[in-house]
């Protein structure tokens, strides 16, 4: 009983905003498919992208490793637990995932990202019409503004999309949101790649206060695709009485620390900074691309008393 009191707390506990460590840099591509050749395949499917890299225009016109990774993990896992699921991909780039899903047999998926994204997005949901099983959507979604669209998901799914601090609690903010009030919420997967100890110790805070996090064992990854070392498969599972939609912003409210407006935050939980790294992610200004931190932007806030 002691320990699981122990364990509860440290759920419970705000997550801190820290910031100084700067991002490791991800040396290449360890998965570099020829995606309009038919490289990557779904039960002997090809699936097609058309990358763009280096446009300046974001990141999300390229497929990155832990997209890959996570693909191949459905289609070795998921095959049969995505048939006639409703799925919907967070900060889904070029829709690898999310297309892989539906040719696995989901019935209904979206695929979300910042407006900029969806051409991207449409343009892989065409070149791959004919092997989705299912209707697939390009959908704008601002983390930081969440809505109420996607009450009939069942499973939400997310490759690689925090790289730098200030987008981890609109992520955890929104995830939260779309499994709230839900009486069987929607089941988690994600692929992540570290490249800051500070920022996995803020992202996976801030998700223990209303999630169970599960680790998949590197055995379970894709025989062929995995880099268990540098990219993670995490299932995610929404705690029972867990507080409300939004509140991972929760953990950086409060009276006293730095002041600015950058540190206020809105109804959502969400302050300035993280809200406009948000809105740069579309055109390349945070970070320098995913493969390092040159141009990233530091946070303002500390953990305030």
């Amino acid at each position: 009983m002691a320990e699981d009191a122990v364990v509860e707390a440290e759920a419970k506990e705000e997550p801190k905003l820290i910031s100084d460590e700067p991002l490791l840099a991800i040396m290449g591509k360890r998965f570099p498919l020829d995606l309009m050749g038919g490289e990557l395949t779904v039960h002997g499917v090809p699936v097609f992208v058309q990358e763009k890299p280096n446009t300046g225009e974001g990141t999300a016109h390229t497929v990155w490793d832990g997209g890959v990774v996570l693909a191949k993990y459905l289609e070795h896992k998921y095959t049969a637990g995505l048939v006639d699921k409703t799925v919907l991909e967070l900060g889904s780039g070029t829709g690898i995932v999310g297309v892989v899903a539906s040719i696995l047999g989901a019935r209904r998926v979206y695929l979300t990202d910042l407006p900029y994204a969806l051409p991207t997005l449409q343009d892989t949901i065409e070149r791959n019409a004919l092997s989705c099983k299912g209707h697939v959507a390009a959908v704008p979604l601002d983390w930081t503004a969440p809505d109420d669209r996607f009450d009939d998901v069942d499973i939400i799914v997310a490759s690689d999309v925090v790289w730098v601090q200030e987008l981890i609690l609109p992520l955890v903010g929104v995830l939260e949101h779309l499994t709230a009030h839900r009486p069987d919420p929607p089941l988690v997967i994600l692929s992540h790649q570290t490249r800051s100890t500070a920022s996995d110790e803020l992202f996976f805070g801030a998700l223990r206060r209303n999630f169970e996090v599960t680790t998949v064992p590197a055995d379970e990854h894709h025989p062929e695709f995995r880099d268990a070392d540098a990219i993670g498969i995490y299932e995610l599972r929404r705690r029972r009485g867990g507080s409300g939609s939004g509140s991972a912003g929760a953990g950086a409210s409060g009276a006293g620390g730095a002041a600015g407006s950058d540190l206020e935050e809105d109804a959502a939980g969400v302050c300035g900074a993280c809200r406009r790294a948000w809105r740069l992610r579309a055109c390349g200004s945070v970070g320098s691309g995913r493969d390092g931190a040159a141009n990233a932007p530091a946070h303002l806030a500390r953990r305030r008393s």
